[in-house]
């Protein structure tokens, strides 16, 4: 019983001292291809217009970013209820 107990706190010690993978990774919608970056994606936008504006003067595109948001982001809020009757 006692090394049971101990395995689960080192477990559950383990996972708080990790960091969260969803705040390590903020996600960011928009993405500029820039032919001064070789083409490659610049996935460091939050919106379409900040992706616009850091390719204005410089050219380039601005893409909708493919890649799947962290679990927070993916997942529809759920409704709020308040008290029992609701």
């Amino acid at each position: 019983m006692n090394r049971l107990m101990f395995a689960m706190l080192a477990v559950a010690a383990v996972r708080l001292a990790l960091p969260d993978p969803a705040a390590a990774m903020p996600y960011y919608p928009w993405c500029s291809i820039r032919p001064n970056t070789g083409g490659s994606k610049q996935c460091y936008h939050a919106s379409k217009a900040q992706c616009m504006e850091t390719i204005s003067g410089i050219g380039g595109i601005c893409i909708e970013n493919i890649a799947v948001p962290p679990f927070d982001l993916a997942r529809p809020a759920r409704p709020h209820h308040h008290g029992a009757g609701h």
